[in-house]
């Protein structure tokens, strides 16, 4: 562990512990995190490294709290996910992809919500869902495994179009089964 004093006055440690097990699919390996506490609390960029020395995990955190991007890794070293949080939260755009690089999922969040368009695609590159959410609700058209099924009009827009606009949906249909999943997408 390394000391330095920081700003208000607060001690600033940069230090490395196991971090337990990471799982990606396969077996379960031991992980190192690595970053800077102050007073105690993460802050700043946390690197979690396996035992081959691959980054597994960036994570940003302020004060404790996990805040910023993120991006996690596959074990050959492609992009597995990123994204954002604000304040824990996530927050923004997100995405995950599968081990060759194929995007998997794009999906937008508001304050830890589902807010915006959701995609979702299998390992050939084909649309498995397509459609919006509103305040953590489907809204307007979506496909869904290959049918088309329309939900209740999005209200506003909220960084894309809203679908609900041109679909003239009328129905509403809960949050179910037949919601997309992210699967894959591991969060910083």
């Amino acid at each position: 562990m390394f000391e330095q004093e920081g700003q208000n006055g607060w001690t600033e440690e940069t230090v490395q512990f196991s971090a337990g097990l990471w799982e990606d699919g396969g077996p379960p390996i031991s992980v190192v995190e690595r970053g800077t506490s102050i007073a105690g609390l993460r802050d700043g960029e946390w690197v979690t490294v396996d035992p081959e020395g691959r980054i597994r995990k960036r994570t940003s955190f302020r004060r404790g709290e996990r805040h910023g991007p993120y991006a996690t890794f596959h074990e050959n070293g492609g992009l597995r996910s990123r994204g954002r949080r604000d304040r824990g939260l996530p927050d923004g755009p997100i995405e995950s992809f599968y081990p060759d690089g194929q995007l998997r999922v794009r999906a937008f969040f508001s304050g830890g919500v589902f807010h915006g368009p959701w995609e979702s695609y299998d390992e050939a590159g084909r649309i498995l869902f397509r459609g919006s959410f509103f305040e953590g609700q489907k809204c307007g058209e979506w496909l869904e495994a290959g049918e088309i099924r329309r939900y209740q009009g999005c209200r506003g827009t909220h960084g894309a179009r809203s679908t609900a606009e041109h679909t003239g949906s009328t129905g509403r249909a809960p949050v179910t089964a037949s919601t997309p999943s992210m699967e894959g997408h591991q969060d910083g």
